[in-house]
């Protein structure tokens, strides 16, 4: 890949637009890596899976049996999985990838559970729980997508977290909070943004961090663009970036003034 995906960031900003279609912008994540990919082919898809799904639902299910129905069906039928073997292959942050392979990582799983399940008439709420994303339930239940569907009270939640990240994060029951849109989004970019970064693409890694810039313009994010720019020798970027970047954040010089020598060295070489 020659140049970042621009048109891939082009979409993303004009799907970003209030009110957010969650499954269309999470869609146009894998366009940076696929230009040619079927978006609308992704929506029918979900739109199919919804439909399969409402037929399984009984008639006037309580709430028990439609989460009975969506997770024999997502995780049953379809067979969808949390990818234990490889977690940060990118494919797993795709929802056409997800919905390809079957496998994915909760937050991506939880995508599409919301989309399918929303459009089967199911009442479900993102949830953004530290470290492992998952489903809410009206009635105060919690579906973990990334396990099969299993079901987890508030206790359960709590002591899910204690496996994954120790005593670091004491639990909260805020921990287990609705997010919105734009929340998910921000997550499932950050995670393709680290996915890329262990592969080195770099191109993505600009492509990612111009669409997390879109949801959340943090100083951070400047710092880290003008550190690929760098990397990716685009060595006026990456002036520019890093210049901006001090501006805002001077007592990180030590570690990013070199950095940003370097870059105007190169780009006067050029000159």
């Amino acid at each position: 890949m020659s140049s970042p995906p621009h048109v891939a960031v082009t979409r993303f900003a004009e799907a970003l637009q209030e009110p957010i279609d969650l499954g269309y912008a999470a869609t146009l994540l894998g366009v940076a890596e696929e230009p040619e990919l079927d978006v609308d082919a992704v929506m029918v898809e979900l739109e199919r899976l919804g439909a399969e799904l409402a037929q399984r639902l009984p008639q006037g299910a309580d709430e028990e049996a439609q989460l009975r129905a969506l997770g024999g069906y997502l995780f049953g039928e379809v067979g969808l999985l949390g990818n234990e073997q490889d977690y940060y292959d990118p494919r797993n942050s795709y929802l056409h990838q997800v919905l390809r392979r079957g496998l994915g990582i909760p937050i991506s799983l939880s995508v599409v559970t919301l989309e399918v399940g929303q459009r089967a008439g199911i009442e479900l709420r993102g949830i953004g729980f530290p470290a492992h994303f998952l489903i809410g339930t009206p009635s105060g239940r919690y579906l973990d997508p990334f396990n099969q569907g299993r079901l987890l009270s508030e206790d359960d939640c709590a002591q899910l977290l204690v496996q994954l990240t120790g005593q670091a994060i004491p639990f909260d029951p805020r921990l287990l909070a609705e997010v919105d849109a734009r929340v998910i989004l921000l997550r499932m970019l950050r995670n393709l943004k680290g996915a890329h970064l262990r592969r080195s693409e770099l191109d993505l890694v600009l492509a990612d961090i111009d669409r997390l810039m879109l949801l959340d313009p943090s100083v951070e994010e400047r710092r880290d663009r003008g550190l690929i720019q760098l990397a990716r020798r685009d060595y006026a970027e990456a002036v520019a970036d890093l210049e901006a970047y001090l501006e805002t954040a001077p007592s990180d010089a030590r570690v990013i003034a070199p950095r940003l020598e370097e870059a105007r060295r190169r780009r006067d070489e050029r000159s």
